[in-house]
């Protein structure tokens, strides 16, 4: 059963379980407050020349990228490679303008990680084996993902089923989102994203449904 909490103005607002906090080893809410990270994951800081904002999310406010730019997070103790997996986030996306915008990508690499195609379909690289998702992302409409290495849910229902291998991330990574850096920005996302987090190990079905929450999302705490 999910938790109810007061907001200040008299209305409820329902908070992940203690059984959806078991496993997350990192959570960046990009609302840009000074508490926009659970884990052993730096703050989010933006990219040399990058360009961001926030606008109205699901939940709080999100971070928008306007095809310019980008920031990123340093891991600072514990190896991440796992074997299972899971994903999660809400984007909303415009026209895309480069052919691949990042999600969510290892340290200047732009062939590991979670990327959004100029086609709207999402695109896992270096999961071992990469992927291509069949399902397109909806332009201008808030959509919430979760990518394991089993499958695909969009808005709370499977969608693709797969077998990927150990996922991107190891000790003493950049993480960069919504841009990758070296040299300059390159495969920038025109999107917004609110609430990213990562578990070592695959959700459920039932608590990818308590995430989605009928499309008004789900508040940390």
């Amino acid at each position: 059963m999910l938790t109810r909490r007061k907001l200040m103005w008299g209305k409820s607002k329902q908070i992940w379980t203690a059984g959806l906090k078991n496993g997350c080893v990192h959570l960046w809410e990009l609302d840009g407050d000074a508490n926009d990270k659970i884990g052993d994951w730096h703050m989010p800081k933006v990219m040399p020349g990058a360009s961001v904002s926030y606008t109205s999310g699901v939940m709080k406010k999100a971070i928008s990228f306007n095809g310019t730019g980008g920031v990123e997070t340093a891991i600072a103790t514990s190896n991440t490679t796992y074997t299972k997996w899971t994903y999660s986030f809400w984007i909303k996306t415009q026209t895309q303008v480069d052919a691949y915008g990042t999600i969510l990508a290892r340290s200047s690499n732009a062939s590991s990680g979670i990327f959004l195609s100029s086609s709207y379909k999402l695109f896992m690289a270096s999961f071992q084996p990469a992927h291509t998702s069949t399902i397109t992302i909806p332009i201008n409409t808030w959509t919430h993902v979760s990518i394991m290495n089993t499958g695909l849910y969009i808005n709370g229902a499977l969608k693709e089923s797969y077998s990927l291998g150990s996922h991107l991330l190891s000790s003493g990574n950049i993480i960069n989102i919504g841009a990758v850096y070296y040299g300059g920005l390159r495969n920038c996302l025109n999107a917004s994203l609110e609430q990213l987090a990562i578990w070592d190990r695959n959700l459920t079905a039932t608590e990818i449904a308590q995430l989605y929450n009928n499309g008004v999302g789900l508040y940390y705490d």
